[in-house]
C-alpha cells in the first residue's frame, strides 16, 4: 500500500472513533438531532386531536414536503456551487430575499432562545419541587419574577451565549450526540411508563370541548 492510499477503517473505528470537524458521523448526529427534536413528543397529542387517518396523513405530508424541499435546496446549491443558504437565496431572489431570510433566521433564533428559557425555568422548578426544596409551602416562589431572573440570567450567560458564538455547525457535533442519547433515553422512559399511564387514565370519562 502506497503512502497516498487511505487504509479502510473497521466498524469500531467508524462508529466510536473521534468526532472530527466536518466528519460524516458528526453531520449525521447534527442532522438527526435537528430533524427529530423534542417536537416528536407532541405527535401523540396531534394524533389525539386529528385522529389516526388525518394524523398519519399530516405526518406523511410533512415528511414528503421536508424531504422534497431539502433535496431541492441541496441540488440547487450543488448546481450553482455555493455552500451557504444565504448565498443561494441571493442568487435566486436577489438581495431582498437574502435579507428576508436573515430576518427570519433572527426571529427564529430569538423564539428558540425564549422557548428554551421557558422550558429551562419550568424544568428547574419541577426538579426543585421533586427534591422537596420549598421556599414556601405553596411553591409560589417559582412563579415570581425573582425566580425567573435567578434562573434565566445564569442560563443565558453560561449556556446560550457561548453556544451563540459558535459560527460553524460542526462545533455542535458533540452536543448533537448528547441530544440524540437524551432523546433515546426519553423514548425509553415513555415506553416503560406507557402501561401505567394507560391504566391510570383508561377509566377517565371523555370531556367534550
Amino acid at each position: 500500500m502506497s503512502q497516498n492510499e487511505v487504509r479502510p477503517r473497521n466498524f469500531s473505528q467508524r462508529a466510536f472513533g473521534k468526532l472530527d470537524k466536518g466528519s460524516l458521523r458528526g453531520s449525521i448526529f447534527a442532522l438527526s438531532a435537528t430533524a427529530i427534536g423534542s417536537g416528536v413528543l407532541s405527535l401523540p397529542y396531534v394524533l389525539c386531536l386529528n385522529g389516526w387517518v388525518l394524523g398519519l396523513f399530516l405526518i406523511l405530508a410533512g415528511a414528503f414536503s421536508a424531504a422534497w424541499s431539502l433535496f431541492m435546496i441541496a441540488e440547487s446549491a450543488i448546481k450553482v456551487n455555493v455552500n451557504c443558504l444565504s448565498k443561494l437565496s441571493n442568487l435566486v431572489g436577489g438581495k431582498k430575499l437574502e435579507r428576508f431570510l436573515q430576518i427570519n433566521t433572527i426571529v427564529l433564533l430569538t423564539g428558540s432562545c425564549t422557548s428554551n428559557q421557558i422550558i429551562m425555568s419550568a424544568l428547574v422548578a419541577r426538579t426543585f419541587k421533586k427534591f422537596g426544596v420549598r421556599p414556601d409551602e405553596n411553591f409560589a416562589f417559582f412563579d415570581t419574577m425573582q425566580y425567573r431572573a435567578m434562573q434565566a440570567i445564569p442560563t443565558a450567560v453560561i449556556i446560550l451565549f457561548p453556544l451563540s458564538l459558535i459560527k460553524d455547525m460542526s462545533g455542535f457535533r458533540h452536543i448533537s450526540a448528547i441530544s440524540i442519547f437524551a432523546l433515546i433515553y426519553t423514548g425509553i422512559v415513555l415506553i416503560c411508563e406507557l402501561p401505567d399511564y394507560i391504566k391510570a387514565y383508561r377509566s377517565m370519562p371523555d370531556v367534550e370541548v
